[in-house]
């Protein structure tokens, strides 16, 4: 290397180091309610105004909201972290429904105008934590398609291996006003949805389409449809270690080769796990209590369904039209089914093509059907 290819190597360096101590000095931390909560700060009376104050001048800030009531529709459009503090005894930072209602504010793939309380778009980096979303009072607005807890949509791209998202530890309740409120959504987004608490919700509590998503440690309940829904996403994306009650525990569909396990799914549960015409997947471990079916795979194939416990289902497993039975052929062994009128279904199959073997059946009254 010449004298001048070091000196310009040197130069380029201390370049990068002086860019990154200037954007890590930029970086802030404001604050959202009174000033008794964490003086010293700059104080804001809105969530909206502390976020637009720091995600163009200095991406990167925290956004600390102290216990309140905040009545708005918060958006998101830069890298930050939002997150709701403690102060002395007070409750939660709770994000509502606005006086004069909600209205369409954001634009999704999959559902065009959408009423969100708080949405996270077309950005990266960003992190919701420790709040807590309620839609009581709220209704279905005029022109929206979807009525939305948080939505997240265009955050990251097809590049990220890790998440350009995390919603962490918030809670999302009372967004059942009318058949078209979600939980969480996530489109088109590489995405960590984890520890958060989500219940009373019109449709799904949490949907996830496109890119990768890790799903894990949530705790969900009385959802109208799924608890977690999942479709066309990303391989790798993984539902683990969540508590669902919900008509149907978890859906997956379109997607391939990613891993559901770990999972209480239950009672009061219709279908607990649901895979629609997605292969090579990883249902394992499972605890599953379901009305209806424990385990129900749909034209799939190369999916291995391995030590889940299965109680209390009219039927344990069905496996219903395998794609491609002989070539890619999914097994479904070591799994425990306990009171079961019909322990495993082979509908439309004949089971030849797949590995159905190794499995233990108590007080199933028959083990083994072709049908229904």
């Amino acid at each position: 290397m010449s004298t001048l290819t070091k000196l310009l190597t040197r130069i380029g360096l201390t370049a990068l180091v002086m860019a990154a101590a200037v954007s890590g000095a930029d970086a802030k931390t404001v604050v959202v309610g009174p000033a008794t909560c964490n003086p010293g700060p700059q104080h804001f009376t809105t969530i909206q105004a502390a976020i637009d104050s720091v995600t163009i001048s200095a991406p990167g800030s925290a956004v600390q909201v102290c216990p309140g009531i905040y009545p708005e529709q918060v958006v998101i459009n830069g890298p930050v972290v939002l997150q709701g503090i403690v102060s002395g005894t007070a409750g939660a930072a709770v994000i509502t429904v606005p006086a004069g209602g909600l209205i369409p504010n954001v634009v999704t793939p999959l559902y065009g105008a959408v009423a969100a309380m708080l949405t996270v778009q077309n950005t990266n980096n960003v992190i919701v934590k420790r709040l807590t979303v309620d839609g009581a009072g709220g209704s279905c607005p005029a022109g929206a398609n979807r009525v939305v807890g948080i939505e997240v949509n265009g955050v990251g791209d097809a590049t990220w291996t890790g998440s350009a998202a995390t919603l962490d530890s918030n809670v999302v309740r009372n967004v059942n006003a009318c058949d078209l409120w979600e939980g969480i959504d996530s489109e088109n987004s590489s995405i960590t949805i984890t520890a958060n608490e989500l219940h009373d919700v019109g449709r799904n509590c949490i949907a996830h389409t496109g890119l990768i998503a890790n799903i894990t440690n949530n705790r969900i309940q009385n959802c109208h449809m799924a608890g977690i829904q999942m479709n066309s996403a990303g391989a790798t994306s993984l539902i683990s270690g969540n508590t669902v009650y919900a008509p149907r525990g978890v859906e997956v569909n379109q997607t391939n080769g990613i891993k559901i396990s770990s999972n209480v799914i239950g009672p009061f549960t219709g279908t607990g796990i649901l895979t629609v015409e997605s292969s090579n997947n990883q249902i394992s471990g499972n605890q599953v209590n379901a009305d209806f079916a424990g385990i129900w795979l749909f034209k799939g194939a190369g999916t291995n369904i391995i030590t889940n416990s299965i109680s209390y289902s009219t039927y344990g497993i069905v496996n219903e039209v395998p794609q491609s039975a002989g070539t890619n052929p999914n097994s479904i062994t070591g799994n425990t089914i306990n009171e079961a009128r019909i322990g495993m279904v082979q509908y439309n199959t004949d089971g030849s093509g797949d590995t159905m073997n190794g499995n233990n059946f108590y007080n199933a009254v028959t083990t083994t059907s072709p049908s229904f």
